[in-house]
Formats: C-alpha cells, sequence, structure tokens
C-alpha cells in the first residue's frame, strides 16, 4: 500500500504541475512580513520559497486582520478573467505562513481551500464589475469594509451558504 505523500511533496507535486493554482499567505502580526514595504515584496518572497522566483502572478486579494494579514494570488493561472471572478472555481490552495522565525507550508485542508476560493469570489462580487484586482480589505478599522456595487447580492446569499456546506 502506497504511503500518503507528505506536504513537502504534495506541494512540489502541485506545482510541477502547472495547472492553475492559488497561494495564500499569512503574514502574522509577529513576522518580519507583517509591515512589509509592499505586498510585492511579500509575494515575491513566497515565491521564492515556493521555488517559483519570476513566475508571473496575478495578486488578487489582500485582508488586513488585527493579527494576521493575508494576500491571495493565482500562479499558472493563464486562464483567469476578472470578469467570471465572481464565480466560485475550486483551485488547489497552498498555504505559505509566516510566524515570528519560520515559513511552514502546506496544501489548505478542504475547508481552508475552500474559505479562500469563496473569499476570492466575494471580493469580486463586493467590489463590483468596474473595478479589478488587487483588491484590499481593512478589518482593523472602526467599521467594517463597505461595498457600494456588488455585482449580484443573490450570488453572496449562494456562496455563503455553499461554504457552509462544505465545512466538516
Amino acid at each position: 500500500m502506497a504511503s500518503p505523500l507528505t506536504q513537502e511533496s504534495r506541494i512540489h507535486e502541485t506545482l510541477a504541475s502547472h495547472e492553475p493554482t492559488r497561494v495564500a499567505i499569512f503574514a502574522r502580526k509577529t513576522s518580519r512580513f507583517w509591515s512589509a514595504a509592499s505586498p510585492t515584496t511579500v509575494i515575491q518572497e513566497a515565491l521564492s520559497v515556493l521555488g517559483l522566483s519570476g513566475t508571473k502572478y496575478t495578486f488578487l486579494v489582500n485582508e488586513k486582520w488585527s493579527r494576521l494579514n493575508i494576500f491571495v494570488f493565482d500562479v499558472f493561472h493563464d486562464t483567469y478573467k476578472v470578469d467570471t471572478g465572481h464565480l466560485l472555481c475550486d483551485l488547489p490552495v497552498i498555504i505559505v505562513d509566516y510566524a515570528r522565525e519560520k515559513c511552514t507550508l502546506y496544501m489548505a485542508p478542504s475547508f481552508r481551500r475552500s474559505q479562500i476560493n469563496v473569499g476570492v469570489a466575494e471580493h469580486h462580487n463586493l467590489n463590483g464589475w468596474q473595478a479589478e484586482p488587487p483588491f484590499f480589505a481593512d478589518h482593523t478599522l472602526s467599521k467594517p469594509p463597505s461595498y457600494d456595487s456588488p455585482r449580484d447580492t443573490a450570488l453572496l446569499r449562494s456562496i455563503r451558504t455553499k461554504e457552509c456546506e462544505q465545512r466538516p
């Protein structure tokens, strides 16, 4: 019986396939990337850690929370179109987690994969037809982010319902 793939080999296999892949960077408040000069700096470092320096990417979302800064981008997603970004897709997700002194890489478990893919679709929807990524949401302010012209409010309800149904 074959042994299960290690996280490292699953990541390597996913990236070697050159199939569209989503990467989520978790820059914790204790990490050196918490107050990085720019998202590009953080993304370039993550690409380097993944062995993808120089790879074309699409920066999609930056969410800032009180203890976590999240950056989401796609690699090998040549068919990405902003017009259909509000539609849910099920891309594999690699997490690059920067803590105080170390960086951990792992394939997102199904609930986190769903959460990240749904979040990207929601950001496309919430920001409307005229907006293009990267989308920024700052949850550290006294009031939550507001969105004036979402693409489709019915879609928001259906995406959230699907997300809840998919959680274990």
